[in-house]
């Protein structure tokens, strides 16, 4: 993978041709608490190369200290919260799916049971979580599938938990990933294939949830990721939250 911190890259126009919809041929949108469920019933989340890449990278910008609390937001069956764990952060890692949050818990080791802790929260909805929580907000593969609304929804929240100048990382599927179009349109950018809901980003889609942020970086990958049937086109960003007097918010 491109070196994580980096300037900015030029990103497409807004309007790309690619978020037109036509409101007739919208998709029905199925249980996708449901659909995660069953993945991570029958499924192990192995991670790959470059999953293992981001993390390390994201995790050599930050400093440990005895406040040093980090959010995952999507955090699957745990892999990465261990890791960070083990780093010496404290960390709460969130899951929607129910078995995910069991086979995580699970995997927990003694040691790290208390620092590390694995929550079923839908963060689709306001987390239950102080303003200005964390020194760092993770997320891989898991901002990708939601609605704009809830997108944006989410974003907010994340403001709302980090900490001035504390740094937001996450991996999504990008416009330009094989699967971009594929099944019934949900809306902008968004498809259902096979029951599993897809948001893809445009770098200026994120400059556009970001806005005020300091971007350090936004870079487009390839990769295949763990049980993928071809090459996927992913967007990794890290970006620091800004102090208030910088932007628009409360």
């Amino acid at each position: 993978m491109e070196k994580l911190v980096r300037d900015l890259l030029a990103g497409r126009p807004a309007t790309d041709g690619r978020s037109a919809v036509n409101p007739d041929n919208h998709a029905a949108v199925p249980d996708q608490v449901r659909y995660w469920n069953h993945w991570h019933r029958k499924s192990r989340a192995d991670l790959d190369p470059e999953h293992t890449k981001f993390r390390e990278g994201f995790l050599s910008l930050l400093s440990r200290g005895s406040d040093s609390m980090i959010l995952e937001l999507g955090c699957g069956q745990g892999q990465d919260a261990r890791v960070f764990g083990a780093a010496g952060f404290q960390v709460d890692a969130c899951d929607v799916a129910e078995n995910a949050i069991r086979s995580a818990t699970q995997a927990l080791p003694k040691s790290m049971e208390g620092h590390v802790r694995f929550h079923v929260w839908d963060i689709a909805g306001p987390l239950p979580v102080a303003d200005r929580q964390y020194s760092a907000v993770y997320s891989y593969l898991s901002l990708h599938y939601f609605d704009e609304v809830s997108t944006r929804r989410i974003f907010d929240e994340v403001y709302r938990v980090l900490r001035p100048a504390g740094l937001l990382g996450f991996v999504v599927r990008s416009v330009n990933d094989r699967l971009y179009g594929k099944g019934g349109q949900l809306g902008p950018d968004t498809y259902c294939l096979d029951g599993h809901v897809r948001h893809f980003f445009s770098r200026s889609y994120v400059r556009g949830l970001l806005t005020g942020w300091t971007v350090l970086s936004a870079v487009e990958f390839k990769g295949t990721y763990v049980g993928a049937q071809g090459v996927d086109t992913f967007l990794a960003v890290i970006a620091r939250h800004p102090h208030d007097h910088m932007t628009g918010h409360d």
